[in-house]
This record gives C-alpha cells, structure tokens and sequence, in this order.
C-alpha cells in the first residue's frame, strides 16, 4: 500500500518511463528463457523425430533382410534354377543365359525393388555386379551357408551410379545324386533400398555398412560423406552430441547395416536466433508505442474490450436472445470493425448451422434411399431364375403340344441362359462344350439343310478346366461369316485333344475362307490384343482372356484359304491342380438344375 502511495507520487511521465522500463526489461527477460526453453524443446523434439525415423528405416531394412531371405528360399527350390546349376558345366552361355533370363523377368515383376539376381557358378557366372566387386564379395564370404549381407555396393546405371544392398547364400544340389545337398554355386541378390524418405532438411538419414559404405536416404553425396568422415570405424554404434551436430547410429538385426541419423543443430537453430532478433527489435517499438497508447488505452480500448467480453459472457452462459440483439461497437475504428465482425462471424455461425441441419436431412434421406436400392437389387435376383423357369416351362409345352423342335430349341436357350448366370469363372471342359451343343442344336433348327456339324472330342479333354465362355462366341463366328453367308451345305467340324501341357481346341469349317488382307489383319490385331475397331470381338475377347490368365504362349491361332474354309486353334494352359467349385465335376446337366 505505501508502494503504491510512494509511486503516485512521480509524475506521470516518470510513471510512463518506469512502467516503460519495466516493460522492456520483462520482454528482454522473457525472450532469454524462451529462447533457452524453445531451443530445449526443439532440439528434444528434432531427437525423437530422428530416432522415431530412424526406426522406421530400420523396420524397412529388416523387412528388406525378410524380403531377400524369402526369395532366396523360393529360387532355391526352383526347378529352373536348379536346372542352370546342373547344366552349367555342360551348355553354351547362350542357351543358358537366355533360358534362364526368361524365368528371372518373371521373378522382377513380383519383386519391382529387385535390381540383379546373380547366379554364380563353378566354371562361368552370371551377375551384373562388376568383376572387382563380385571377388571381392566372394572373399569375405567364401562358403555363406546362411544368408549373408555383404552390404552396400555401387551400380553403374545407363546414366548414372546408384547404390544396392547385396546378399549372398549358397545353394544346393535339389536332385539324387552326386551333387545332391552339396554346394553347387551362389546366388547374390542386389536389392534397391528406397525407403520412406522425405525432403533434406536439418535432419539427415543414411544407411552405412560395417565397412562405411553409405548410401543416403534423404541428403546428397556430399553431405553424407561428411557424416561418415564424423563416425569411428572402431565405435559404430558410440553416439555424437556437441555443439555442431547430434549423430545417432542405430544397428539393424543381423545385417550388419546401420541407419545413421545427424541433425545439424545450427541449422536447427538458426530459426530460433532470427525469431530472438525480432523479438529484441520488437522490444524497441513496443516501448515507443506504449507511451503514445497508454493515453488513449482505457478510452479506445478498453472500455470497448470490456464490453464486448460481457457480451461474450452473456452468450456462453446460454443466454442466446444476446444473439439477436448484436454486440454494439465503441470506441476506435477497430473497435467498431471487430464488433461488426463478431456480428458478421455469429451470422455466419447461424447460417451454417442451419446448412449443417439440411445436409444431415439429406444424407439420412440419401442412406434411406441406398438401403432401398440394395433392397430392391436383392429382388431383382428372381428374374434371371424366373426367365429359366420360364423356358423350362416353354419346354415342357411344346412337348405337350406336340412341338419337339421347338421343345429343343427352347431347352437349349435355358441351358445356354443359365449357364451364362453361373457364378464360376472355371469349369470343366464337358460343360462348355454341353453349352455349345446346346447352340449347335438351336442353329440347326435354323440351317437344318445347310449345316453338317462333326466332333473329334478327346475323352481325356472332358475333365480339364477351361474359362467359362471361350468356345461358344468361336462358333458363333462360324454361323456368322460362313452359314449364313453361303446357300451351300456348311461342314463345322469340332475337336479337342491334349498336346503336352496344352489343351488345344479345334474349331473349322469348309466354307468361303478369308481373304489374305482381312485374315493379316485379323492375326494382327491378336497379336497387339486390340480389337475395338474389328468385327470379330468375339474372337478378339476370347483371345485376350486365354492371354490374360495363362500368358502370352497362349490364346488364338486363325489359319484359311479363300474357298476351302478356317480353322481356329484355341491353345489352352492345363491347370490340372485347379480346385473346380463344388458340382463342377458332375454331370454337364447338373449345372442346368434349379
């Protein structure tokens, strides 16, 4: 109480300087501790995100070990590289290269981070790590039983150099006999680490092997071999912190790979430092326009400030007819502008309230109106059922009524309609061929006079499983292109036999043949797989199936002559391990039973 008497007692200016002062000093203080406590902070936040990435890489890396260690097993037990063991002594480089090399494509596709399979051998190897490299791998591991990781290695690319992580193994005899269990060769892995990196910043992560070979994740060469040059071969693990740099090694489980984290604190820093600068400079200002606003404070600001806090209050304690009596705006033009804001922002509140309530209507309307949907799709499942038994019952009077051509035709459209409905992608042979029968019959009610129809069928053919519908759109071509074009007697012949691995199925006819230009480009567009400006989608669809699921060895072969008919080979993959769905290996009538 006497300190606050003995201060009114200066005048008012001394008050301003003292209160001025005081201010400043404050501030001045203020800014020290929080640059101290920010700089704590943010060197304590920079750490853990460095440790928390760096863990990251680390789980990538051992996923990476798991991933070379997998292949490793699968080529181990493959035949065709078993196979490339056992002919090595005794083939030319080119035959075994090349067979090989077909296989090993396959296996980068599954494995897009795999950059080199190296398959080393007694007499001859093949491998795209260059020479010095490959016998320098092989003497620091010359009999690796287990996977081993020789670690990074640099690649020369068609541009530019890039780096890989190497794995060696040995590999063994699969076959009885001499070499059976022994050691016939190794095999390296190059693998490409990319990892979830992000942009370098004050934070640089690399991965570095026992032998302080690095390859960086986020930073350039530069700056990582200025990290390396920091750490001790001696002490890998042994963590730096000094006033410059804060480096942290973290080893990764039985790799002998290391990700390495260095925050650059001055960098780090240098943010911390300028936003202290313009604190110090704000200080300044500060105390010039405190003395100017201290004046008018109480008039201007705080009186208006004061008020619209009680109008706040008002609001928050529930009483929301202030809402509609809108805050008041006093004192200086800001004033004015923020009580006209606050005003426009409780509007605004309102209104999106009130946007809030008719989009939830609308999308309880919207969730109404897909459960109905999805009622009414469940419903719509009968039809396809309704409009067999329809046939079925169409069937069953024309046989009633004396009809039995009609009977047929009938009863063959409700075999080909349901079978199409069937849910199964695979099937037996028998029953794509039962649909085709039940086609042939239909069209023989219409060329009764005009068709001739022969099978070749193999007994052995029955039982393999083929694509649903790839036989019946090949002769509905034939009825397209050479029945109904010809007055004369069309001879369709059907076949199918088992060539090695293969089902090839045979589909030709005697009637006018294709013209070279037409048939040249028909071959054409089956060997691009393109066949939207053709009329023979059919065929083009059937082909791009077969090639989808079992490769490019198979799909389509068209041969003719003008005159003397075509003759369409379907060439087959046999899936003779394939699990067919239940009720596959009936009878073909069974597929046809509601």
């Amino acid at each position: 109480m006497r300190a606050a008497q003995y201060f009114q007692r200066f005048r008012i200016r001394q008050q301003l300087s003292a209160v001025l002062a005081a201010a400043v000093f404050t501030i001045l203080l203020a800014n020290l501790i929080v640059l101290f406590l920010t700089a704590q902070i943010v060197l304590k936040q920079s750490t853990q995100y460095a440790d928390n990435t760096a863990e990251k890489f680390v789980k990538e890396l051992e996923h990476t070990n798991e991933q070379a260690l997998s292949l490793m097993n699968y080529l181990q037990y493959s035949d065709v590289i078993q196979d490339y063991f056992r002919r090595e002594p005794y083939s030319n480089a080119f035959e075994l290269y090349s067979g090989v090399e077909r296989y090993l494509t396959g296996i980068r596709l599954i494995y897009p981070e795999l950059d080199d399979i190296g398959l080393l051998c007694r007499y001859r190897n093949r491998s795209a790590v260059r020479d010095r490299d490959l016998e320098g791998i092989l003497e620091r591991h010359p009999d690796p039983v287990n996977l081993e990781c020789d670690g990074i290695l640099e690649q020369a690319g068609t541009v530019s150099t890039y780096k890989v992580l190497v794995y060696i193994r040995n590999y063994y005899g699969g076959e009885l006999g001499t070499s059976y269990a022994h050691t016939v060769g190794q095999c390296l892995l190059a693998l490409r680490f990319r990892g979830e990196t992000q942009a370098e910043g004050d934070t640089s992560f690399l991965v570095v092997d026992s032998s302080l070979h690095w390859l960086p994740l986020n930073c350039g060469e530069e700056t990582a071999r200025e990290i390396v040059s920091r750490i001790d071969p001696e002490e890998l693990t042994r963590t730096i912190d000094n006033r410059q740099v804060f480096l942290r090694v973290h080893p990764v489980e039985n790799s002998g790979l290391y990700v390495v984290s260095c925050t650059d604190k001055r960098l780090l820093l240098q943010d911390v430092y300028h936003v202290l600068l313009l604190n110090l400079l704000l200080c300044g200002a500060v105390a010039g326009i405190l003395v100017l606003s201290i004046l008018a404070l109480n008039r201007s600001v705080v009186s208006p400030i004061f008020h619209l806090r009680r109008y706040m209050r008002e609001i928050t304690a529930g009483n929301y007819t202030q809402i509609k009596r809108k805050a008041e705006g006093r004192g200086n033009l800001e004033m004015v502008e923020l009580a006209e804001d606050l005003n426009a922002l409780i509007g605004e509140l309102e209104d999106r309230t009130r946007r809030l309530f008719a989009t939830t209507n609308r999308m309880y309307a919207m969730e109404l109106e897909k459960r109905q949907a999805e009622v009414s799709f469940l419903r719509s499942q009968v039809n396809p059922h309704f409009l067999y038994n329809s046939l079925e019952t169409i069937q069953g009077i024309c046989m009633r009524g004396g009809l039995p051509e009609a009977a047929r035709v009938a009863g063959g459209l409700g075999k080909i309609f349901r079978y199409s409905i069937k849910g199964e992608e695979i099937v037996p042979f028998r029953e794509e061929l039962e649909v085709v029968r039940a086609y042939v019959g239909i069209q023989s009610a219409r060329f009764s006079q005009r068709l001739e129809v022969l099978y070749g069928i193999s007994e052995e053919t029955l039982d393999v499983p083929v694509i649903k519908m790839i036989l019946q759109p090949v002769v509905e071509n034939v009825f397209q292109h050479a029945v109904e074009r010809s007055t004369e007697r069309t001879t369709l012949y059907i076949a199918s036999t088992l060539r090695e691995d293969s089902l090839v199925i045979t589909v030709q006819d005697d009637g006018q043949g294709i013209p070279p230009e037409r048939l040249e480009q028909l071959r054409r567009t089956l060997e691009e797989a393109q066949g939207a400006h053709t009329d023979s989608i059919g065929l083009i669809n059937v082909h791009l199936r077969i090639r989808l699921r079992y490769g490019p060895d198979y799909g389509l072969q068209v041969e003719s002559q003008p005159g003397e008919g075509t003759k369409v080979a379907l060439r087959l993959a046999v899936e003779r391990d394939m699990a067919l769905d239940e009720g596959t290996e009936d009878s073909s009538e069974a597929g046809f039973v509601d």
